[in-house]
């Protein structure tokens, strides 16, 4: 009976953590535009977007230090000039017609340095932004900031639902991040072996604790998307209605 209650309670929270991804990724993938279309104004698009893609950027450099894979300045264009990190800079691709919020320019490395490269958002974005719902609900106890933000003033609230709503759309991989066929077999046997692993060893209380952590990680940049996505579709409808 244990054990079948293990197992439920495992399939619910890889359940609740594919549901987050689900929203972390319509959210990177829609609400840019979503909010250019309810606002009417692309400058202010990127006032939206800017601190979540400095932190989606500045992941994708963190982890190329980490991996030791040279980026921006230490590799070169195919015009041979030095490369740049932008963490925000918005510009159109000229063979796409999309825009680019911003970039980190890295050296060709193997597929599984350069799929930990792509993912790097997911993984350093949400506990990013939960350090900084901390810091601003002055607390350091993640469980206490569902009893503390209520009670904080106004202007804190505004500001952690800005940046909550930026990193919502920026803490799932972009179209430009590419893991590659042969990366994304590599994190799943990667996944996979350390899955059985710790089953294996009798760990299922330790793999339940492990996704239960992730689901609280991915839950305020989750959460954001969704409400984001719901008002900011409502809001551009009116807009458009009218």
């Amino acid at each position: 009976m244990g054990t079948a209650s293990a197992t439920t309670t495992l399939l619910e929270l890889g359940f609740v953590l594919a549901l987050e991804a689900v929203c972390l990724f319509l959210g990177q993938r829609r609400l840019f535009w979503l909010a250019v279309d309810a606002t009417g104004s692309r400058l202010l698009g990127y006032v939206l977007a800017m601190p979540g893609t400095v932190l989606h950027e500045s992941a994708h450099y963190l982890a190329c230090v980490i991996l030791r894979v040279p980026a921006g300045r230490q590799v070169r264009t195919r015009d041979g000039r030095r490369a740049r990190v932008r963490l925000f800079y918005p510009q159109r691709d000229p063979v796409t017609g999309s825009v680019i919020l911003g970039m980190v320019p890295h050296a060709k490395t193997d597929p599984v340095r350069g799929a930990l490269i792509a993912i790097a958002p997911l993984l350093l974005v949400p506990p990013l932004l939960v350090a900084i719902a901390l810091l601003i609900a002055d607390t350091s106890d993640p469980a206490q900031l569902r009893h503390v933000l209520p009670q904080l003033a106004t202007g804190k609230l505004v500001l952690l639902g800005y940046l909550a709503f930026s990193c919502g759309q920026a803490a799932f991989p972009s179209c430009g991040d590419h893991v590659g066929a042969l990366g994304a077999l590599a994190l799943t046997a990667i996944l996979g072996i350390t899955v059985a692993v710790i089953l294996g060893d009798g760990g299922r209380a330790e793999l339940t604790t492990v996704l239960r952590d992730a689901c609280l990680l991915l839950a305020v940049p989750a959460i954001a998307s969704a409400l984001s996505l719901l008002v900011l579709g409502m809001i551009a409808r009116a807009r458009r209605s009218t």
